[in-house]
Formats: C-alpha cells, sequence, structure tokens
C-alpha cells in the first residue's frame, strides 16, 4: 500500500465530507406541502346522488382498496388524489400507496429511495418515470416517504406491454424466469368481453384498425397491465387496513379492468372506486362509472 506523506488539505475535504452529509440526512429531502383543500370545491356523486367530500371519506372507511381513476393529465385531479392521500393517512388503521405510474421492477430502488439508501436522484435515474413525474407523482411519494406509509410499483414494464401488442401473449411464455416476476403469474386470461374493453376496441377500430387480430392483442396488452396491478394489490394491501391506488381511470372504471384480476386474486377484497371526469366530459353523469364520481373544472378549450 502507498503511503501518502505530507499534510491533506482539510478545508476542501470538510467541505465536500459536509456537503455530503447534508445530502444524505433525511432531513435534506424537500417537504411536501400540505395539498391544497380542492375536495370541498369538485361536485361528488355516489348513484348519481350527490354526496359531500365526508361521506367520501366514510365510504373509504369500509374498504380495503381505494381506486383513484384520474387523467393523467389534469392538475386538478392530481390535487384531488393527494388531499385524499393525506387524509387516508390520518385515518385509523395502516395505509399503503399503489402507483401505475411506477414499474414493477422499479420496486427495489424504490424502496431503497424510502429506507434512505438512495437518493431522489437516483431513484429518478433508475425507474421508468413518466414526465410529469416530479409534478404529479413524486408530492405523493414524498408524502408517503415522511409518514412512513409503504409504497408499490404495480404496472408491468412497458416494454412486455409492447411485446404483447406486437407478438401476442404467448410471446411472454418465452422470457426469463427472472423477467416473469415482473409479470402477474401466467397464463394470463382476458375477459375480451369486458365493457372497458370492447370499449377499447371501438375507439381502435374508429382510427382505422379493422384487423381483429391486432385489436385483441392490444387489448390483451392492456389487460396485462391491469393483471400485473391486480395481482401486486391483492400480494401487499395491508392487513386491517387500506391501500389508496392512483391508476389511469380506464383501469378502473366500470369496476373492472384491475378490480377483475384483484377479486381473481383476492375474492373478499373490499373496493372502492373514485373516477375524476372534468365538467363537460360526455361520461361525467354516468352514475355507473364508479361507485364515486369526481367532476372537477372544465378543461381548457383545445385540451381534449
Amino acid at each position: 500500500m502507498r503511503t501518502i506523506t505530507g499534510r491533506m488539505n482539510v478545508l476542501p475535504f470538510a467541505a465536500c465530507l459536509l456537503t455530503l452529509l447534508w445530502a444524505l440526512a433525511p432531513s435534506a429531502q424537500a417537504q411536501t406541502p400540505a395539498a391544497p383543500e380542492v375536495m370541498a370545491g369538485l361536485k361528488l356523486s355516489a348513484g348519481g346522488k350527490p354526496i359531500t367530500y365526508a361521506q367520501l371519506l366514510a365510504r373509504c372507511k369500509e374498504a380495503d382498496v381505494i381506486f383513484f381513476g384520474e387523467l393523467h393529465d389534469d392538475s386538478i385531479g392530481h390535487l384531488a388524489e393527494q388531499e385524499l392521500l393525506e387524509d387516508l393517512a390520518a385515518l385509523p388503521g395502516p395505509l399503503a400507496l399503489g402507483l401505475e405510474m411506477l414499474e414493477t421492477e422499479d420496486q427495489t430502488v424504490l424502496d431503497e429511495y424510502r429506507s434512505g439508501f438512495a437518493t431522489q436522484a437516483q431513484l429518478e435515474a433508475s425507474a421508468n418515470l413518466w414526465g410529469n413525474w416530479e409534478t404529479d407523482y413524486l408530492p405523493l411519494v414524498r408524502f408517503a416517504v415522511q409518514r412512513k406509509l409503504p409504497i408499490y410499483a404495480t404496472n408491468v414494464p412497458r416494454r412486455y406491454a409492447s411485446l404483447v401488442a406486437r407478438r401476442g401473449l404467448p410471446a411472454l411464455d418465452s422470457l426469463s424466469e427472472q423477467a416473469k416476476l415482473w409479470i402477474a403469474p401466467l397464463p394470463i386470461m382476458v375477459p375480451y368481453q369486458q365493457s372497458s374493453y370492447q370499449k377499447m376496441r371501438g375507439m381502435m377500430a374508429g382510427h382505422g384498425m379493422a384487423d381483429t387480430a391486432a385489436t385483441n392483442r392490444f387489448v390483451a396488452a392492456q389487460a396485462i397491465k391491469d393483471a400485473t396491478m391486480g395481482y401486486i394489490i391483492a400480494r401487499n394491501r395491508p392487513a386491517g387496513g387500506r391501500l389508496l391506488h392512483i391508476n389511469g381511470s380506464f383501469h378502473s372504471d366500470y369496476n373492472e379492468g384491475i378490480l377483475y384480476y384483484l377479486r381473481r386474486n383476492d375474492p373478499r377484497v373490499r373496493t372502492l372506486t373514485i373516477s375524476y371526469r372534468p365538467t363537460g366530459a360526455e361520461d361525467a353523469g354516468n352514475k355507473a362509472l364508479a361507485d364515486i364520481v369526481v367532476v372537477g373544472p372544465a378543461r381548457p378549450a383545445g385540451k381534449p
């Protein structure tokens, strides 16, 4: 071993050490401000009848899993789900958070971030994050970390959904055993007759895709997302508590999608679905959309 002689320049070394310790200290993590209270200003209904936010929370107390079906680019909807998360954390019993926006193979680095072993920068460098992660989903994750809530990455890695869309479900059989750990157990049965999947077929036909085999593959790609999310939720929902799952509304509307697969894995689970819509959406008044429909402000002109 080579011995270094001479006097070390202490000040730069100390400055670097202090910087490192500051970055690693739990208190250095940015604190998430409390969500603005937007729910009181939104229109809430259950079975077509108006309800209050207090009544929504009372319904949440009776559920094991609560699904908040969002529009991914609606800022008011994101504020509403953060407010809900904070209020659920104040209820008795354990709470966990599940996110469609994180993929199952991100769970390790997510756990490391939650435990303080990985920094936010390391999480963001390793995980497959969405473009609106920082503004819309990071605040949820930070709040959960601060409250020491379990957080679950529930979605299938997108390359496997893409594989199914191109080559069909049988292509999954050729994946390695390691890769299959990130997917719901195979084989995956697809309920093509479900109204949400039928709606997806109709949308694709409206865009000129008349090939039935191709539309079946696209529906199957959606189904492996739903199946994987349902499987992860069933395995990880806290006993005696509840799990709040944030997902695009298409995955839980009409109590289908994820819920179909969740109930196959956990037949006695009690669920509550919430679906967010802006004023003016064609299905905003559809009482069958979810157990509770939340209607927010109209979207800006020119935004679908």
